[in-house]
């Protein structure tokens, strides 16, 4: 877990908003349907946190969401397009790994 003590606001709004994933499943899919936006925002930018951040992301999100067998798949598809994608692995990060 990170430490919200020594966080900066961001950290703790994605922190925030992955609580919601960790209850029922039709909380979970009201809140994703309802705060879709909000959700896909982690994404931005979270190539340039910390590890641990984005660490704490992934895991959750496979755990809380990809992982529950009761969620449909279209909603976790819908999530996860080709913009989101770059969010994580942003292109330039790709391009220096097959430089080296």
């Amino acid at each position: 877990m990170i430490d919200c003590a020594s966080t900066d606001i961001r950290t703790i709004y994605i922190l925030f908003l992955l609580s919601f994933l960790d209850s029922q499943t039709q909380v979970k899919i009201v809140f994703l349907e309802q705060h879709r936006n909000a959700f896909l925002g982690i994404f931005k930018g979270l190539s340039q946190d910390h590890y641990l951040l984005i660490r704490y992301v992934l895991e959750a999100i496979w755990t809380n969401l990809f992982s529950d067998q009761k969620l449909k798949r279209t909603v976790k598809i819908g999530l996860f397009n080709e913009l989101t994608i770059s969010h994580v692995c942003p292109s330039n990060r790709i391009s220096n790994l097959s430089d080296t």
